[in-house]
């Protein structure tokens, strides 16, 4: 995924059940588009990190995320402010990964949607 700095950053996911609830199943790893996973009771935030200088967590350190959780749906954005502390990808020092942490009412973590970032200027390709 590329992250262009100066521009807002949009994203939205939507997470569904699995077909099937039997983990030997081949359509257990088929979403069921009639299923969306209920989120509610779910704490979730999105991290950017960048080489072991920069990270940060949204929506604490800016931008907005909108969560419906019957829909199973999550919306991320970053205003161009938020994503300050960046620097275009010059070398794999700078390069990044994106993801959402999911904490759940048992205190359980899980990462989902994990990313590698490419951070690149408006005038980048």
């Amino acid at each position: 995924m590329k992250i262009r700095l100066g521009n807002t950053f949009n994203r939205t996911w939507t997470f569904y059940n699995p077909l099937s609830a039997d983990p030997r199943s081949p359509d257990n790893k088929k979403p069921n588009y009639a299923s969306p996973i209920n989120l509610s009771g779910v704490t979730i935030v999105f991290v950017i990190e960048q080489g072991k200088t920069a990270s940060k967590t949204y929506p604490a350190d800016g931008g907005t995320l909108q969560i419906t959780p019957l829909a199973g749906k999550i919306e991320v954005e970053i205003p161009p402010s938020s994503l300050s502390g960046f620097k275009e990808t010059t070398g794999p020092d700078t390069t990044g990964a994106c993801y959402l942490q999911f904490t759940y009412s048992d205190g359980d973590v899980k990462t989902k949607a994990r990313e590698d970032v490419l951070f690149i200027t408006k005038s980048g390709k």
